[in-house]
């Protein structure tokens, strides 16, 4: 089963071990993940340096790519901090992912 995952808020995570592997596997529960789409207050995680590269080098060893919400990186002024690996999109990513996946995944509340 493919599965798109969307971000809104990683602070639930924050407060331990921040382990995106166990983050997404426990979510996902091996399903095959398309993508991770980065929402709302997630997109801090995407600059914040040290968990950015968790995420990269996770989604690099998975394969998977890695979207961010170009409104929620704009409203938080981090539209010129975020790494050219990270695709900045619309929402339009998100509701193509969530139409071409068996299932979408949403973590954290918006």
């Amino acid at each position: 089963m493919k599965v798109f995952i969307c971000i809104n808020d990683l602070s639930e995570f924050n407060k331990g071990n921040y382990d995106p592997k166990e983050i997404i596997t426990k979510k996902a529960m091996n399903n095959e993940v398309s993508g991770i789409f980065f929402y709302s207050n997630s997109v801090n995680d995407l600059v914040e340096k040290n968990k950015f590269s968790l995420w990269l080098s996770f989604t690099k060893e998975m394969n998977i790519p890695i979207y961010s919400c170009m409104n929620s990186l704009s409203k938080r002024n981090l539209i010129n901090k975020i790494n050219p690996i990270v695709k900045v999109t619309g929402l339009g990513q998100l509701i193509q992912g969530v139409l071409s996946n068996d299932k979408t995944l949403v973590i954290g509340d918006i």
